[in-house]
């Protein structure tokens, strides 16, 4: 089988697309590194309140904890699926 092989062509069009494609890997390939590094190395921490959960709430945490907002909202939240809970039932 003389001439050229199977694969061969003298257009020079798939070499053209493998090194754009090649390229445009690389560069891909190169920019996310540079997040990667770039996330790494900029990895803060946030601020988190100090939680004392060892030894339980005196009559003024109390009190205050049950004149807040929050709690109000928690306890018409519970009682509104406590309500749905028994509706269920």
């Amino acid at each position: 089988m003389p001439g050229k092989q199977i694969f061969q062509t003298d257009k020079k069009t798939r070499w053209n697309t493998f090194t754009w494609i090649s390229r445009t890997f690389l560069i891909v390939f190169v920019v996310a590194i540079v997040c990667v590094v770039l996330t790494l190395s900029s990895v803060q921490a946030p601020k988190l309140p100090f939680l004392d959960i060892s030894g339980k709430l005196n009559a003024k945490q109390l009190d205050k904890l049950k004149k807040s907002q929050k709690y109000k909202d928690f306890s018409i939240a519970k009682s509104h699926l406590e309500k749905i809970r028994r509706d269920r039932q």
